[in-house]
């Protein structure tokens, strides 16, 4: 089995007071040193108020693919849960790839939402 080398990189999404409901993207771009995206977890600072039901949804136009929008809580992870087992699952091209984040609100926010996306990185050791 090839051996990985890790790293974390990660995104801060944030919305003001009173952002209107819908979906707002965000665009970003993976670091251009690793190959592979394999998880993604996320930590809310602020949870928007009255939008705190928001979905979080990925597109990664290099894989032709999509993420379906989905509950927050998904990529949401207690401390005591292990290292490993932190991020869901997600397989998808680095290398400096765009990809967007699309964040559904349900209504518009009552408060600041402020959330990081930490996604976990890999490529072959020695690279």
């Amino acid at each position: 089995m090839e051996e990985r080398e890790y790293t974390l990189q990660v995104v801060d999404v944030n919305f003001a007071d009173a952002t209107g409901a819908g979906i707002q993207v965000t665009d970003f771009n993976f670091d251009s040193q690793f190959e592979r995206v394999e998880g993604v977890a996320l930590i809310e600072t602020s949870n928007g108020g009255d939008a705190s039901a928001y979905k979080v949804g990925f597109t990664f136009p290099n894989d032709n693919r999509q993420v379906r929008s989905v509950h927050n809580s998904l990529y949401k992870f207690a401390a005591a849960t292990p290292q490993d087992q932190r991020f869901a699952k997600i397989n998808a091209t680095a290398k400096g790839a765009s990809f967007s984040v699309a964040t559904d609100l349900p209504a518009a926010t009552s408060a600041a939402l402020t959330y990081q996306l930490v996604f976990r990185l890999s490529k072959a050791k020695n690279c």
